[in-house]
């Protein structure tokens, strides 16, 4: 066990070495110099870390330890290594790696030892394992072989630990470990020793903080009655002078008991207490004193005996209550039979004291303390204030505790504490370690106060100022509040003339009330009178006279009244009409002027006149240049209305301010103002007062209502209300005037709307019956600047080899477009513009406004000197083909915005639609066709399908159903059917695939869904049809029928969009009878509509006419995606107009067996 005294053994003494041999080789010698040196420097230490650095040294001089650290508690849990360390050269590594280690309890030999409270020897640390030394490679590296660790323990408790280690390895050495235990153990009496003083200070500290804090003089008498001790309360009380506190004695003041005789030191309560033995309380006297002469003391005495029951020495208290003996005897002069109580009252004085730490736990509680918390010290010790007393929280000592403890400064508080039922009156001190509470049972004097209160209201007839004067203008008699008129005493007033305190015409006018009474029959007269004497403040004073029955001469009577606010409240009141009045006027002028500047004009002038102030502004906010327009205003200098600026976001501006604050802000003296300093315009008028509002709702202000004036002036919130009422007025009438031109705009814009529908229909009606592209974008053209009352439409198409946009079709202030210049390149400033971007983008792009479009910098000049302001440009298109763009240009900025916009954007779509109905009709109409034919390598692989389809395809034909998606059919022989399986699952648009029996055993007929069929849209989007697609063992054949006038450079785009590695194979001329099957069937389909188009072509190819049907209308039906019956209706529609057509005609195409089908 470590935790014993070294003595070293007999036989150790003889059998060993010794530890740190000395230079006479005695081990003895050594190890009892060791034990005294440590023992003499622990004992001598000051402090807890001057004991271990000096143990720690002394051990590894006087002992083979080559290394010593010292490792303490932290305060969440574990141990950390401190600074404190001894140890040679070749160790300073590992202590600068130790240094500020920590461990966890029980981890490491220190934590062990924390945890154990036993001593652990460590004879080879290379045997060990990290877990067990976590410095284990460190200590190795640096040499440290073995090591010890010892507890230093106080009061069964571990308060540190030391470890000591050495550069070779050793088993456990009982006499080293007896004499580091030795040390060890000083080590904790150190401990002790200090918790010891510690705690004598801290008594001493209280008893130090009891004394200054007291608000009651303490002092201290041995038992020969000399002072030893007297606190500052004592000193201010006797007036002692500080530099003769130390030669005072009792004798030095003059005391009297209550009947003026006078009293021997002998009688004192101290010299009572230390004759008797006994305490003594409550002894009042009356002591004489340098300066404030005779004042009334309170004192208590209480000796404190010795061990032997005599007296050592007795602590007096005294306290000052001479004002309340004079309260008393002042209470008594008034109400007699309250005399008794109020010696009672008087006579005594409860002091009680308590203490308690930050936690508000009760550390120290007197006797007195004890009686009136009903509560004894043993109860309340430890326990917390608002645990004791919760209702406590609920009244102002809860506040008066926090703020001494939190800001360092005494506090007093005064309640009814119910659950104690008593009157408290306490005085709260702080200190660093919490708070010390004086208090005292008040109920007596509470309830005396109360009933004085009550006396008081019964004898005074008034509550205001009452005097009396005589028939030659003398004051007989004046109470408290006429004084306080004058800011003097009752006695300074009573036998003066009352033209010492007032002027002569006020003085004439009391003389001539007072004469008028004595002459008349009247009871009282009643004036009106301006108080304005020297060093009193201006007011009104009201005054009612009357006679005093039974003087003679008669005096008056007078009870004056302050009338000032009252007369302020009615000029308040007036002003306040007239406010209203104008801001009445200004509200009707408002809804019936239209003129807005006009109105702010009114405006500015009514505030002025209303609030008679030098100035007024109104400050027109513009958001994106931070800065306000005086837009209007009165009072300022001639030519800054209208151009001169301020701030919005200044940190002077006084609008700015008002802007951040967004309530109104009042000025009583710029010069003086901490919010800001004041624009120029303000501070070069020499405005020192004024009130600022916004205008508009303050999260998105208009601007700011101001008014101002050059003196200083004192506005009140009506003022501030008023002001804000107008802006309010002017608010309503800027929304209102908004709302108007907006209500204008909208049905300007309504009407241009109207117009442009008009336009837009004719050109619609205008161009389907058009043979060509030109006739159709030259009406469009006209159509928009003749009738749609725009300055300039023109059509424009890109040239591939230039990528120069070329005008094709013009109308209107064609001027323009002679300058103009244009290309389709996104990497030049002239294709940034609406149009190159509408091309690129396929869709409608706009221009608000030319002037300030930073796109449209290349063109601004000549669009300004053409009068253009807003533009639109949009794509002529149809399905997948870009025909162009149509650009159109108004007068007036967002033209094409909204309404207007969605309108003519519907132009790109319907001229398209025209373009590409016309290429389709001069396909058909014409006898001849252009026909070509595209190869498509591994046509399949385009579509992330893998591998080679084996056998044939032919696509027959395809049926357009809802949402892009297309059912496709055809034939395919064997082996080919199971390669469109496998595709089936691995092309992502291919939806589902459906085998049938074919016309012979080599082939089967299929239909394919996909989702959407890109070749067909893209052919069919220039004017085309998709004849044909044959697949040849994964190579594709597909002929394309269009109008020999079509750009077949065109078509390969379109084509080679969808397939990249397809190639134009044939290009030929091919002739079309008009009696031939093909043109038949066109002309067929021209009657049909595109639902029962579908409908027939999927039940021809679906087998639905064959006998035995092939498929049925169900299925049929299903795989369009519509209802059986639908699909009836569809195909007798169909049906009908079919045989129509062949009948009317006399004639038709005839149908040989499957190969009809393909038509």
């Amino acid at each position: 066990n470590a935790r014993v005294w070294w003595q070293p053994r007999v036989e150790d003494r003889e059998s060993t070495t010794g530890v740190g041999e000395g230079s006479d080789g005695s081990p003895i010698k050594d190890e009892r110099e060791l034990l005294y040196r440590t023992t003499r420097e622990i004992a001598e230490a000051d402090t807890f870390r001057e004991g271990l650095r000096g143990a720690i040294r002394d051990v590894c001089q006087k002992t083979e330890w080559e290394y010593g650290e010292v490792w303490l508690p932290v305060e969440d849990s574990g141990i950390r290594r401190i600074d404190v360390d001894y140890y040679e050269e070749g160790f300073a590594e590992f202590a600068a790696l130790s240094e500020g280690y920590t461990f966890d309890t029980g981890e490491g030999l220190p934590g062990r030892v924390w945890a154990t409270g036993e001593f652990e020897w460590a004879h080879d640390v290379e045997e060990g394992t990290t877990e067990e030394y976590p410095r284990q490679n460190a200590a190795l590296a640096t040499g440290l072989e073995s090591g010890l660790s010892v507890p230093i323990v106080a009061d069964d408790e571990t308060v540190a630990v030391l470890m000591f280690g050495m550069s070779e390895t050793r088993e456990v050495d009982e006499q080293l470990v007896d004499v580091v235990s030795s040390v060890a153990a000083d080590l904790g009496h150190l401990v002790l020793r200090r918790r010891a003083e510690q705690t004598m200070e801290r008594e001493r500290d209280l008893i130090e903080r009891i004394l200054e804090a007291s608000p009651v003089g303490i002092q201290v008498l041995d038992d020969e009655g000399e002072i030893t001790r007297m606190n500052e309360r004592v000193r201010e009380i006797l007036e002692i002078p500080a530099d003769r506190a130390d030669q005072y004695t009792p004798d030095d003041r003059a005391v009297y008991d209550g009947d003026g005789n006078p009293v021997d030191p002998e009688e004192h309560p101290f010299a009572r207490a230390l004759e008797t033995g006994e305490p003594v309380f409550d002894w009042e006297a009356v002591i004489e004193l340098p300066e404030a002469g005779r004042r009334w003391l309170s004192v208590n005495a209480a000796p404190v005996l010795d061990d032997d029951g005599n007296v050592e020495r007795v602590v007096t208290t005294g306290e000052d209550i001479t004002h309340h003996k004079r309260q008393a005897e002042r209470l008594q002069r008034q109400r007699d039979d309250l005399e008794s109580e109020l010696d009672e009252m008087f006579t005594r004085v409860d002091d009680a004291f308590y203490a308690v730490d930050k936690q508000f736990r009760f550390t120290y509680v007197n006797e007195r303390a004890e009686e009136l918390l009903q509560h004894s010290e043993t109860e309340l010790l430890g326990r917390s204030v608002w645990e004791v007393f919760p209702e406590a929280t609920e009244t102002p000592a809860y506040e008066a505790f926090h703020t001494a403890l939190e800001e360092q400064r005494q506090t007093e508080y005064e309640v009814f504490y119910e659950p104690l039922d008593f009157w408290v009156e306490a005085r709260v001190h702080p200190s660093e370690s919490g708070v010390s509470v004086y208090f005292r049972d008040i109920t007596e004097q509470k309830e005396r106060e109360q009933e004085l209160k009550r006396y008081e209201t019964i004898v005074e007839t008034v509550e205001d100022a009452i005097y009396v004067v005589d028939e030659d203008g003398y004051w007989t008699l004046v109470n408290e509040e006429l004084a306080s008129m004058f800011g003097c005493t009752p006695a300074d007033i009573v036998g003066s003339h009352t033209s010492e305190f007032v002027d002569e015409d006020t003085a004439k006018i009391g003389h001539r009330a007072g004469q008028r009474l004595r002459e008349s029959d009247r009871d009282s007269v009643t004036v009106e009178v301006d108080l304005t004497e020297e060093n009193v403040a201006p007011m009104i004073v009201e005054t009612t006279f009357t006679l005093l029955p039974g003087s003679d001469p008669r005096e008056r009577v007078g009870v004056a009244r302050d009338i000032t606010r009252r007369k302020q409240r009615e000029r308040a009141l007036r002003n306040r009409v007239r406010q209203q009045e104008a801001v009445t006027e200004l509200g009707k002028r408002a809804l019936e002027d239209l003129d807005l500047d006009g109105l702010m004009s009114e405006t500015v002038d009514l505030v002025a006149d209303t609030l008679d102030t030098d100035y007024c502004k109104i400050l027109d906010l513009d958001v994106e240049a931070g800065e306000l327009l005086l837009r209007q205003g009165v009072g300022w200098d001639d030519g800054i209305v209208g151009s001169a600026t301020v701030s919005a976001v200044a940190e002077d501006s006084q609008a700015a301010f008002t802007l951040d604050a967004g309530q109104p802000v009042v000025v009583e003296d710029l010069s003086t103002e901490a919010r800001f300093s004041g624009p120029d315009l303000l501070t070069e008028h020499d405005v020192r007062s004024g009130i600022s509002v916004i205008i508009g709702p303050t999260d998105n202000p208009w601007g700011i209502l101001g008014t101002h004036d050059r003196e200083q002036r004192e506005f009140t919130e009506h003022d501030a209300n008023f002001v804000q009422s107008v802006a309010n007025i002017l608010s309503t009438a800027i929304n209102r005037h908004r709302h108007e031109q907006e209500l204008i705009r909208r049905r300007q814009q309504l009407s241009a709307l109207n117009d442009l529908n008009d336009v837009v229909r004719e050109i619609t009606d205008a161009v389907i019956d058009r043979s060509s592209r030109e006739e159709i974008e030259s009406i469009v053209c006209d159509h928009l600047t003749d009738v749609g009352g725009y300055e300039l439409a023109w059509v424009g198409a890109g040239d591939a080899m230039s990528d120069r946009i070329n005008i094709k079709s013009s109308a209107g202030r064609t001027g323009y477009l002679d300058d103009l210049e244009i290309v389709d390149d996104p990497d030049d400033d002239r294709g940034e513009g609406p149009t190159g971007r509408a091309l690129r983008t396929g869709e409608m792009q706009t221009t608000p406004d030319v002037r300030e479009d930073p796109q449209y910098e290349p063109w601004r000049d000549l669009a300004v000197k053409y009068g253009f302001h807003s533009s639109a440009a949009i794509p002529i298109v149809h399905g997948e083909t870009t025909y162009g763009v149509l650009s159109v240009y108004a007068d007036r900025p967002g033209a094409f915005e909204g309404q207007e916009g969605n309108v003519i954007a519907q132009l790109g779509e319907v001229v398209g639609h025209a373009i590409a109905a016309t290429q389709r009709k001069r396909a058909l109409e014409s006898d001849e066709m252009a026909e070509v034919e595209f190869h498509v390598p591994n046509v399949f692989s385009t579509f992330g399908a893998s591998g080679t389809l084996e056998g044939r395809v032919v696509f027959e034909t395809a049926v357009p159903l809802d949402d892009d998606a297309y059912l496709s059919f055809g034939t395919a022989t064997d082996p080919a059917i199971e390669g469109l399986r496998d595709y089936c699952d691995a092309i992502p648009h291919w939806e589902s695939l459906t085998v049938r029996d074919g016309d012979s055993a080599e082939e089967s007929r299929f239909e394919l869904r996909t989702s959407v069929a890109p070749l067909i849209k893209a052919v069919a989007s220039i004017g085309g049809r998709l004849e044909r697609a044959v697949v040849e063992d994964g190579d594709c054949t597909v002929t394309i029928h269009l109008s020999p006038t079509a750009d077949v450079r065109q078509l390969t785009e379109a084509v080679q969009d969808v397939f990249p590695d397809a190639r134009m194979v044939t290009r030929r001329q091919v002739v079309h009878p008009a009696d031939t099957p093909e043109r038949v069937s066109h002309e067929i389909e021209e009657e049909l509509t595109d639902r029962q188009q579908s409908a027939l072509k999927a039940a021809y190819y679906a087998g639905f006419f064959e006998w035995p049907r092939e498929a049925t209308g169900e299925e049929i039906a299903e795989s369009l995606g519509i209802a059986p019956p639908t699909l009836s209706q569809h195909l007798r529609k169909a049906e009908k107009k079919v045989f129509s057509s062949i009948l009317s005609n006399g004639g038709g195409a005839e149908r040989n067996g499957r190969s009809a089908r393909s038509s």
